[in-house]
């Protein structure tokens, strides 16, 4: 491991570790809300949510999408994705920052390159002029790509 790496990750905790609190509840909406409105608007009733996490400010979530590839949480995100090899599988990926969430879902999508998911509808809710940046490369694994404008959007 590199020093710069470690640096990284240690700045990333740090931050993390003091803006997790920065946004007041009435300012942003929860996991569980944004699910319900994602799953509420999307023509998927079947579909598995899941929620990207953000760090709080737009700082450390700029430090966190540059390291979203890595995070622990991606594990669940490419697991979903995978069944869309072989099953009908119906994913809806959302989170509370836009930058974070489509640093997550592009890191996920390249690390499908070269494999077919066929069966996988991927519904990206967030800024339609940035989902649509990542829809060439979704197309190009098979992925019936549908992007979502989260409320206000």
């Amino acid at each position: 491991m590199s020093i710069q790496s470690i640096v990284v990750r240690i700045a990333i905790s740090v931050v993390l570790a003091s803006s997790g609190s920065a946004a007041s509840a009435a300012d942003h909406l929860t996991s569980s809300q944004r699910a319900e409105q994602a799953l509420t608007l999307s023509p998927n009733r079947d579909a598995i949510y899941i929620d990207i996490p953000a760090a709080g400010s737009p700082v450390a979530n700029w430090m966190l999408g540059a390291v979203a590839g890595k995070a622990a949480w991606m594990d669940r995100l490419k697991a979903v994705m995978a069944l869309g090899a072989e099953t009908p599988s119906n994913l809806i990926v959302g989170g509370e920052s836009a930058e974070v969430t489509h640093k997550a879902v592009q890191s996920a999508i390249q690390s499908f390159a070269g494999t077919r998911l066929p069966h996988l509808t991927r519904t990206l809710v967030g800024p339609p002029a940035k989902a649509e940046k990542l829809r060439t490369a979704a197309e190009s694994s098979g992925i019936t790509y549908v992007v979502q404008p989260a409320d206000g959007q």
